[in-house]
This record gives structure tokens, sequence and C-alpha cells, in this order.
């Protein structure tokens, strides 16, 4: 599964009589204004009065996905322009946008409970770290954190007297749920060895993630 960066969009074209060929744009991309490096970039465009509208791009591969969804793949071994272009056409009126490429950050390891939610993923009461229903690793700023997949991973639990236990786990909560729910206020747990394939747009790494520490609380 290739890692994603969601960027979110939001065009509004405005009609300038005084103007034949320049598009006002007014846009916001939220948190990030770059695009990362060989990973899909989701890029939402809006138009308020529904005319239609091309978008190009001077690098990568643009690929409409809607009326209104894009997505662009910017390869760094096949990189020539910095920054990376994408042009609005509607009629005679044009507005380039222009972003920096930047590496793709490593992912990092995350928990989510069984009802869906991230939290505080440091200090965390027992009754909740034993209701984690999945592990896995993705990047923060996406939206949909598509995973990578995890090799094999240990997980060591300290409790409160300084004694340590610990079982090898491929990630997955069949055997991972063993070691997690005996967790009591005052454990650390230590996730680390984290193994992941990281699938990038045209090739796979294998790296290790850094090791995360959760203090188990009451």
């Amino acid at each position: 599964m290739i890692r994603s960066n969601v960027i979110f969009l939001v065009i509004f074209l405005f009609v300038c009589t005084s103007c034949s060929k320049k598009l006002f744009v007014n846009h916001t991309l939220g948190q990030y204004e770059s695009l990362n490096l060989d990973v899909e970039n989701f890029i939402k465009i809006e138009t308020p009065n529904n005319k239609p509208f091309t978008v190009t791009t001077n690098e990568g591969k643009l690929v409409k996905l809607n009326q209104n969804d894009y997505k662009i793949i910017i390869i760094d071994s096949l990189r020539k322009h910095d920054p990376i272009k994408i042009t609005i056409n509607q009629g005679k009126k044009e507005k380039v946008l222009s972003f920096y490429a930047e590496k793709t950050p490593t992912p990092q390891f995350y928990f989510i409970t069984e009802n869906g939610e991230k939290g505080d993923q440091y200090n965390v009461p027992f009754t909740k770290f034993r209701k984690i229903s999945n592990l896995f690793v993705g990047l923060n700023w996406s939206q949909h954190d598509f995973s990578s997949a995890i090799k094999s991973m240990d997980i060591i639990r300290i409790d409160r007297y300084k004694n340590s236990s610990k079982i090898s786990s491929d990630g997955k909560m069949q055997r991972s749920s063993r070691i997690i729910q005996k967790a009591e206020d005052g454990d650390i747990y230590i996730f680390t060895n984290i193994i992941v394939d990281v699938k990038y747009s045209n090739f796979t790494e294998t790296i290790r993630i850094k090791d995360h520490v959760v203090n188990i609380t009451y």
C-alpha cells in the first residue's frame, strides 16, 4: 500500500471583468504547504461556480480521480523542477500554485484503542491501554495514516517492581495483546526493534522505527 500525503486545497475562483487572463484564487492547505517525494499527495480542488477547469503540473504524474480530487506523485530520482508548479485553468483565466518538494518523513509508531482513538501516546491509563486494538506505523500529517507493514517488533513490560518481561510480535494483536492486557498502574512499556517495510510509489524500503515508550498510569 502506498503511503499518502493528504492536502486539502480549497480553490475559490472569482470572475474579474478587468482581467482577461489572470485567475484570482484563495486557497488553504491546512498545516502543510509542500509536496512529499515518492508518495501520493492528494489534492482537493473546489470551485463555487462549478464551471469546468483543468489542472496540470510541471513535474511528476498528476491523476484526476473525480471532478474535484487529484493525486500527484513526485519521484525524487526523476525530479527536474523545484518548486513544483500546479496550474489551474478556467477558460482564459489561469492560476499557478507553487510547492516545494520535501523528503517524506520517517514513519512513527502509533497505537489506537478499541474506540478508534489515538489520544496520548506516552501516558496512558492502564484500563485504556489494555483496550489497544491496533499497532501500526504511519505519518503524523496523514489524515488516514496509510500504514506500512510491521515485519517484527519486541514489546517489553517493566512493572513497578522493576521486573521485566518481553514478547516478540509481528505487530498483530493476537500475540501482542498477551502482554498488553497485563498492564497495571506504574508499568512502563517499550515497543522496540520495530522493523517495517515502507512502501513508496516505486520501491520498498525496510527500516527500523524509533523505539516508543509508554508510561502506564491509573
